[in-house]
């Protein structure tokens, strides 16, 4: 009984200290905070891109026949204009000439009505259509001509011979392709931007394409003018020396973007934007380490982990970054010192 009493003693001192030290206190919440940068123009937006292969085209005949040559090899250099492949042109070639025969000779036989039509002793029903029907053999004997030239395929582009896809004398239908070339044109990377970059496009100044060994400029090529479910809008880059550059492997673009470009916005933090009531807010530090919610108005699409505010917020700034979604209005807060790089846990 006498260990109980003093227990509860104990216990009752412990409480009115407690009591005693909370007394006209109150809780001060932490928060991490960072200051709003401006967006003005002439900063450099790095994004991530692809490198895209070059130009793909597929070469096929507009006629169908036996393959009768093939003049390349995978890996071979073709100049535009180049004889790449060529069909049996026999049976073309009869076209074409029984074509001739009939066009000729309907010609002059018109050739002979004429001065009868003129002196009277030919019907114009008659003339007319004899004129229609070499008009009908002229057109035929082009479309033989041109069926002719078919058999005949060249290269559209100068570039690299990637694939052949049939040996000499297999049957091919029109249309199927027969030489895939590889295009000698510029290299293309391929990359989102957001809708800040898309509007202000005629504002950049410079492009450059960094990886690994890679420090190349670039140009636009076209961007298509319209935003994908992330609201990033698809570029598409040439890039003249591709040296370096590997189909298929990730780099950095820089974006360079004019001072006309100046939006008069930040950039901040996506951590730092909270919805309070549905509406996207910014917690902003007062000089008297309280905090007020205002509202903003916000780019599309985060770029780095990042968000262009286009109004409500200044540059310089302070905002919460860390430590925001249970804060109060007009609450005070504590600065958390970021980490220092040379003195890991503040040891020294």
């Amino acid at each position: 009984m006498r260990r109980t009493l003093s227990y509860i003693f104990a216990l009752s001192l412990l409480l009115c200290s407690c009591r005693g030290d909370d007394k006209g206190e109150k809780f001060v919440r932490s928060v991490s905070v960072v200051e709003a940068e401006s967006a003005e123009g002439g900063a450099i937006r790095s994004l991530p891109g692809v490198v895209k292969e070059k130009a793909e085209i597929d070469v096929a005949f507009l006629t169908p026949g036996q393959l009768s040559h093939i003049y390349v090899r995978e890996g071979q250099h073709v100049a535009r204009g180049s004889v790449i492949a060529t069909l049996d042109s026999r049976d073309y070639k009869l076209g074409v000439e029984a074509a001739e025969t009939q066009y000729n000779q309907l010609a002059a036989e018109l050739e002979r009505m004429k001065p009868l039509y003129e002196a009277g002793n030919v019907t114009p029903n008659d003339y007319a259509k004899a004129e229609a029907g070499v008009r009908q053999l002229r057109v035929q004997l082009q479309s033989n001509r041109n069926k002719l030239s078919y058999t005949v395929l060249r290269a559209p582009a100068d570039g690299i011979v990637k694939s052949v896809n049939f040996e000499a004398s297999e049957m091919v239908d029109a249309g199927t392709p027969v030489i895939s070339l590889l295009s000698s044109g510029a290299a293309r990377v391929e990359v989102n931007v957001p809708a800040w970059v898309y509007r202000h496009r005629a504002d950049i100044a410079s492009i450059h394409v960094v990886g690994e060994g890679i420090d190349t400029p670039a140009r636009v090529m076209a961007m298509i003018p319209k935003a994908d479910a992330s609201q990033l809008y698809k570029a598409i880059l040439a890039v003249d020396d591709t040296r370096g550059l590997v189909a298929g492997s990730n780099v950095t673009v820089d974006f360079s973007m004019k001072s006309s470009a100046a939006t008069g916005g930040v950039i901040i933090p996506t951590t730092a934007v909270v919805s309070i009531d549905g509406i996207d807010k910014v917690w902003v530090v007062r000089d008297d380490s309280t905090v007020t919610a205002r509202q903003v108005s916000l780019s599309p699409a985060p770029v780095d982990g990042c968000l262009a505010v286009e109004s409500g917020i200044d540059p310089g700034e302070t905002v919460v970054r860390a430590g925001a979604r249970h804060l109060k209005e007009g609450e005070k807060v504590t600065i958390v010192k970021p980490a220092s790089d040379t003195n890991f846990g503040e040891l020294l």
